[in-house]
C-alpha cells in the first residue's frame, strides 16, 4: 500500500503467478480440445437433477453436427442410436443408472447426411466423500474406422476360411521357441481331429504321419530352421475313420528384425484324391503297356510255353505287378495247373500251387470262380476279402490286391492269368 499526499491510498498486488496459471490452464485446455478433435472424441457431463448433458465442442463433430451440438438428454441419445441398437442401449444405460456403475457401450448412429457411424460411449459417476454418486462424466468417440477395419478383417478371415474349405487346405504356424503350433479351422478337418481341442505341439504333430513321412518332415524342418530355405513335401497320414490320406505340406521361415528365424508357417492340403487319380493313371498306363507287350508277343512267339513265360515277365516288368501267374485247366484232373510265373515269391508260389491242387480248397479260389463264370474276378483288399483264400499269406508277402482274368478259347475258359499287386 502506498499513501499519496492528498490522502488517497493505492493498493497493488502481484498477479503474475495467477496469470501464468491461467495461461497454462488455457493452453492445456486447448491441447485437450485439439487432441479430442484429432481423436474424433467429445466429452460431456451429466446433471442428474435436470437429466441433461453439457457437451464439449468435439461432441457435435462425433454426431455429424456443428461444434457443441448433440444429444442433450438421455432420451435424445437413445433417439440418435440406430433403431436396431436402441433396445440394447436402453438396457445398458438403465443398468448403469440403477447400479451406479461405469458404462461402456458401442452402437451405431446415423448422421444428418445419412451415413452410418459407430461410436463408443464411456461414462462414470463422481462420488462425494460418503461415496454417493452425483454428476456423471463421459466421453464419446467415433470408432467407425476401427469398426470398418474389424469388419474387413472378419470378412477376409471368412473368405480365407471358405477358400480353405473349398480347397480342403489348412494353414499352420509354429513358434520355434515354444514348439507351440497354431492351426486354422480347416486344418483340423483335413487332419481329422477335434477342432475344440488345441492342436498338438510340434513333437506330437510329427507323430500324425507314417514313420517314413515323419522322417522326411523332420529332415525338412531341420534344414529350414538352419538355412531358411522353404520346403514342400507329400506326406502320408494314417486315419482311423478312413484309409490313409496324402497331404501336400509347404513351409517357410519367418524372421524377426534381427534376421533370426522365430517361426515357421505354411499350408497343408489334402491331396488324397489327386494321388488316387495319379495311381489310377499309372495303373492304366501299366495295363496298356502289358496289353501292348502281349499283343506283340502273340504275333511274334509261336511256342505256347514261351508265350506264357513272356506274358508273365511283361506283366511284372512293364506292368509293375508284384507277381504274375498263368494256370491252365487240366481236363483229366479238372485242376488248375500253374505253367508260368514271374516276379515270384517261392513261398507264395508254393502256397498257391498247394491251394490249386487241393480238391477241397481249389473250387473256392478266385481262379476257379473266374473259370466257372468266365468273368474277371478282382480283390482290392486281399488281406480282408473273404473271397481270397490265402489272405494271410498274401499279407506276409506284401500282396495287397489281385485280379484273375479267364483265358477263353472258343467260348471255353481254358486257364487264368493272375496278377498280384502291392
Amino acid at each position: 500500500m502506498v499513501r499519496a499526499g492528498d490522502g488517497i491510498a493505492v493498493f497493488a498486488r502481484d498477479v503474475t503467478l495467477r496469470k501464468e496459471a491461467e495461461s497454462k490452464l488455457k493452453e492445456s485446455e486447448e491441447r485437450l480440445r485439439l487432441a479430442m478433435t484429432v481423436a474424433h472424441m467429445g466429452a460431456w457431463t451429466f446433471d442428474p437433477r435436470n437429466q441433461t448433458f453439457s457437451l464439449s465442442e468435439g461432441t457435435g463433430l462425433v454426431f455429424g453436427l456443428p461444434p457443441g451440438e448433440g444429444p442433450r438428454t438421455p432420451g435424445e441419445l437413445i433417439e440418435a442410436a440406430h433403431p436396431a441398437d436402441r433396445d440394447m442401449l436402453v438396457r445398458v444405460m438403465a443398468e448403469s443408472r440403477e447400479n451406479a456403475t461405469p458404462m461402456r457401450v458401442e452402437f451405431r448412429i446415423t448422421w444428418p447426411d445419412g451415413t452410418l457411424h459407430w461410436v463408443n460411449v464411456q461414462s462414470d459417476f463422481i462420488r462425494d466423500e460418503q461415496g454417493v454418486p452425483g454428476r456423471g462424466l463421459g466421453i464419446v468417440m467415433d470408432i467407425t474406422e476401427r469398426k470398418i477395419a474389424e469388419e474387413s478383417r472378419l470378412q477376409i478371415h471368412a473368405e480365407l476360411s471358405e477358400a480353405q474349405r473349398i480347397a480342403h487346405m489348412g494353414s499352420w504356424q509354429l513358434d520355434v521357441a515354444t514348439n507351440h503350433v497354431t492351426w486354422s479351422e480347416e486344418l483340423y478337418r483335413v487332419m481329422g481331429l477335434n477342432p475344440t481341442l488345441p492342436p498338438p505341439d510340434y513333437t506330437e504333430h510329427a507323430k500324425l504321419f507314417t514313420p517314413e513321412s515323419r522322417e522326411r518332415l523332420a529332415s525338412a524342418v531341420s534344414r529350414t530352421l538352419e538355412t531358411g530355405a522353404p520346403y514342400e513335401l507329400e506326406l502320408e497320414r494314417p486315419r482311423a475313420d478312413r484309409e490313409h490320406v496324402w497331404m501336400l505340406v509347404r513351409g517357410e521361415a519367418v524372421r524377426d528384425a534381427s534376421g533370426a528365424i522365430v517361426k515357421l508357417r505354411g499350408i497343408s492340403m489334402d491331396i488324397t484324391e489327386r494321388k488316387a487319380a495319379q495311381r489310377t493313371i499309372t495303373r492304366l498306363n501299366r495295363v496298356y503297356a502289358v496289353l501292348s507287350g502281349i499283343n506283340t508277343l502273340i504275333v511274334r512267339v509261336r511256342d505256347r510255353d514261351e508265350l506264357f513265360s513272356q506274358v508273365c515277365r511283361i506283366a511284372v516288368e512293364a506292368g509293375g505287378f508284384r507277381m504274375a501267374l498263368i494256370g491252365i485247366v487240366d481236363r483229366s484232373s479238372m485242376k488248375i495247373i500253374p505253367v508260368a510265373s514271374a516276379g515270384k515269391d517261392e513261398k507264395l508260389l508254393s502256397a498257391i500251387k498247394g491251394l490249386l491242387s487241393s480238391s477241397e480248397s481249389a473250387p473256392k479260389t478266385m481262379s476257379a470262380r473266374a473259370i466257372r463264370e468266365k468273368k474277371v474276378v478282382i480283390s482290392n483288399h486281399s488281406q480282408s476279402d473273404p473271397q481270397v483264400v490265402l489272405g494271410q499269406k498274401y499279407d506276409e508277402t506284401g500282396v495287397r490286391s489281385m485280379v484273375v482274368l479267364p483265358l477263353i478259347v472258343s467260348d471255353e475258359a481254358v486257364g487264368v492269368l493272375a496278377l498280384y499287386a502291392s
